[in-house]
């Protein structure tokens, strides 16, 4: 007789990851409660580690993306002030 093979969603990933790496429970105690294997539960905060280290790339990613729009706008607004200087208008702060 075969078992049928459990699977759990990103959601019940994420809040076993989060249940143990919080210190509640140990992985075996969580694997015991589970009926899983304790590797598994390794396996999914090795998984989640991984992506944690993406997620810190894509933010810093968009924090330069930020500054140079930033700066973009900034030479722009330095340059559309040195038009309107020389067609007369006075620089004001």
């Amino acid at each position: 007789m075969s078992k049928t093979r459990r699977k759990f969603t990103a959601e019940q990933k994420f809040t076993i990851v989060r249940w143990q790496v919080k210190g509640k429970e140990s992985h075996s105690s969580i694997a015991e409660q589970l009926l899983i294997l304790s590797i598994q539960i390794h396996q999914w905060i090795a998984m989640a580690a991984d992506e944690a280290e993406q997620a810190f790339v894509k933010k810093a990613t968009s924090e330069r993306a930020t500054q140079g729009a930033e700066a973009k706008i900034n030479e722009f607004k330095e340059q559309r002030i040195k038009k309107l200087v020389k067609c007369g208008f006075k620089r004001t702060k």
